[in-house]
């Protein structure tokens, strides 16, 4: 176990990009039909989703953030904005 105030404990804060264009994810969605393994964005959302829990599950004061991309706008959370500036 690291000591009090050890760097290793430090807090991480994870910003995750998640790219939601509905023609590339489309165009994906042609490769379920050939490979039912094929990344579809329901199933890229569910596994970010459990990396995501298990990044917040290896220390409390961990972090997380996703921003969706979109080709007609973007959005930033409110609450990254201080932290990014």
């Amino acid at each position: 176990m690291a000591a009090a105030g050890d760097p290793d404990d430090a807090a991480s804060f994870l910003v995750v990009i998640l790219d939601v264009d509905p023609v590339v994810w489309a165009a994906r969605g042609d490769d379920v039909e050939d490979n039912p393994n094929a990344l579809t964005l329901r199933s890229c959302s569910e596994q970010l989703v459990f990396f995501l829990n298990a990044m917040l599950l290896l220390q409390r004061s961990n972090r997380v953030a996703v921003i969706a991309t979109h080709p007609a706008e973007k959005y930033i959370p409110r609450s990254l904005h201080a932290f990014l500036h």
